[in-house]
């Protein structure tokens, strides 16, 4: 059975840590009776989360075959517990022709920052009619105003002639 394995070691360690690590792991799989097809680094980012005190990670995918199910979960195991460099992996089986298949490492984007830029700004509720036009009132000066103001106040019943 073809299976990957994707891991993730600490960005803090040098180039030759990480061909280290590479190497431990594919002695791991050449112990339980696996055979490597496919090992190599695939980016090293930001992680999205701080993952065991570490920000920066390199990331790892390796493909390989093994018969043995129990050593599938030993290596599983084995990698969760007693592999202090690896610090998060995902081991899975891989269908007949997908070992080939391109991959792509997309960097982690925060949803919000995301959302804004992949949609237009909405201007309001689609719904509501445009406002009215504007009238215009002719201007008035101030004697006009009061002489108008008097004259609506003298036709009212609520202003009490003393």
């Amino acid at each position: 059975m073809m299976y990957e394995l994707f891991y993730l070691v600490s960005g803090a360690l040098s180039d030759a840590e990480v061909e280290g690590v590479m190497k431990k792991v594919a002695d791991l799989i050449r112990g339980e009776g696996g055979v490597e097809k496919r090992h190599e680094r695939v980016t090293k980012q930001a992680l999205a989360y701080p993952v065991k005190g570490v920000r920066h990670g390199t990331y790892m995918l390796m493909h390989f075959e093994m018969e043995d199910a129990s050593a599938i979960k030993k290596l599983d195991r084995v990698l969760r517990l007693e592999t202090d460099e690896v610090i998060r992996h995902l081991l899975i089986r891989l269908n007949p022709g997908e070992e080939m298949a391109a991959f792509e490492l997309i960097p982690y984007q925060n949803p919000k920052e995301r959302r804004e830029s992949s949609r237009p700004a909405r201007r309001g509720p689609p719904s509501l009619p445009p406002p009215p036009p504007v009238r215009s009132v002719p201007k008035m000066t101030v004697e006009e105003m009061d002489k108008k103001l008097d004259e609506i106040l003298e036709g009212d019943d609520l202003v009490r002639k003393a």
